[in-house]
């Protein structure tokens, strides 16, 4: 069943029925590698879910993780305002590799507390002189193509029937299997090698407080989360941890790509939503040029936070989900067995005039007051993480990532993209997103 009206969606997003991402029985062999009862994504185990879903939760609004997060962003910024003046300023820059690839940076920071220098690998692509040493540059490398393998692979693997996969597909359903099995084995390492840290680490000597410290030591004596729920009471396995680990890092760095790079294309296409970014963010800095941008703060910048609503209202990252019912239930007038999957349209109701006005137009203003248009439909038939129980539990993380990217890029640049006279060209895997973002940068 394809789920479009808002009345329906909020009856599938509020009910603890629904526990389910996708139903895989009739996509045998494709994620039970990493298990339907692991991670919070894929996982079919309403008290399984709970238990990884609390740690998640806990990892994302931890306020160290928030304001470590934006301070960590402002560094990694201008090491590639570093990399952007080594290219020259008439080289033209490839705005979704580079957000990419300092979004990995941060993303596989603030999961593993390691720095991998993906920026660094990036730039030695790009040019023809200088060149970055990076220390286990090899490992580099396989990280960031483990997961840009993995990613396609598990895309493949839950969009494909079996039949199709064992048939005219077996080959690439060999290739995506090994993928997936090279990087289990990865974060395996990655977990291990962590282990041996924290036993090495004196009991009074505090633990760095990123996603890997927190799932490892989930339920044990170094346990940093403050654990106050007896049913969670039992340590993660490392099958846990690994999908936890490829949710937070593959899920994150796409739709947070995907959502700065549609703001960039869609404020380059109307050079009076700029202005008043531009008008916003100098407002800021009036009294002190030099004064600090922190996650607190951030909560400023109404009508960048405005430009990021409208953009994702349009082109929602993640527009389809899916559902899966345990029980027999009526939805939308009918009465549906269990386990049958529902694909919520979340887009739907983001172009319905019923509920936006001129839903075709580009209108940030919708989202001053309060983030209500004059239909206040923000909370009614307004997805974008989704909603209920498994609305997107790194919303706020998310969401100030992007404004931070913002600032920092209208603050120091002139922006001309490349193919502002044409229309966006999107694809859509997991995620929509941009096809072609090139643009001139020109230092403020």
């Amino acid at each position: 069943m394809i789920v479009k009206s808002t009345a329906s969606i909020s009856d599938i997003d509020t009910r603890s029925v629904y526990v389910s991402s996708r139903s895989c029985d009739h996509y045998p062999g494709g994620l039970e590698a990493w298990g339907t009862d692991t991670g919070i994504t894929f996982n079919r185990n309403i008290e399984s879910w709970r238990f990884n879903r609390k740690y998640f939760d806990y990892a994302v609004t931890n306020p160290a993780y928030l304001y470590g997060t934006i301070e960590r962003m402002q560094e990694y910024f201008k090491e590639m305002q570093g990399y952007w003046k080594e290219l020259g300023s008439d080289c033209v820059l490839d705005l979704n590799a580079w957000i990419y690839h300092i979004a990995s940076d941060i993303i596989f920071f603030n999961t593993t507390g390691r720095k991998f220098h993906f920026m660094a690998k990036y730039f030695n692509v790009l040019s023809t002189g200088k060149k970055i040493d990076i220390e286990d540059s090899h490992i580099t490398e396989k990280i960031f193509k483990g997961f840009e393998n993995a990613f396609k692979a598990i895309f493949f693997l839950i969009t494909t029937h079996s039949l199709l996969r064992h048939t005219i597909y077996r080959k690439q359903n060999k290739e995506h299997l090994k993928a997936q099995d090279q990087l289990r084995r990865l974060l395996c390492e990655l977990i291990q090698e962590r282990r041996k840290e924290i036993e090495n680490t004196p009991v009074d000597e505090p633990l760095k407080p990123d996603i890997m410290n927190l799932l490892i030591t989930a339920n044990t004596e170094r346990d940093i989360s403050h654990n106050t729920n007896d049913y969670l009471n039992r340590p993660l396995t490392d099958d846990a941890i690994q999908m936890s680990l490829f949710e937070s890092i593959a899920a994150s760095t796409s739709t947070s790509v995907a959502a700065f790079i549609f703001v960039v294309e869609y404020v380059g296409r109307h050079p009076e939503v700029e202005a008043k970014i531009r008008t916003e963010i100098n407002s800021f800095f009036s009294d002190n040029p030099n004064r600090v941008v922190t996650y607190g703060n951030l909560n400023e910048f109404k009508y960048i936070e405005a430009v990021y609503y409208e953009t994702t209202r349009i082109n929602t990252a993640v527009p389809f989900m899916f559902r899966t019912n345990q029980r027999e239930d009526v939805i939308a007038g009918y009465r549906w067995k269990p386990d049958t999957q529902f694909v919520v349209n979340y887009q739907a109701p983001h172009r319905n005039e019923k509920h936006f006005t001129d839903p075709e137009k580009f209108i940030p203003e919708r989202f001053i007051n309060d983030g209500s248009d004059e239909k206040g439909t923000f909370k009614k038939a307004f997805y974008p993480w989704g909603g209920g129980l498994h609305i997107c539990p790194a919303r706020n993380i998310g969401l100030a990532y992007v404004k931070m990217l913002l600032v920092l890029l209208y603050r120091n640049y002139e922006v001309k993209l490349v193919n502002a006279d044409k229309p966006i060209q999107t694809y859509h895997d997991f995620i929509t997103q941009c096809a072609d973002t090139r643009a001139y940068l020109k230092p403020i």
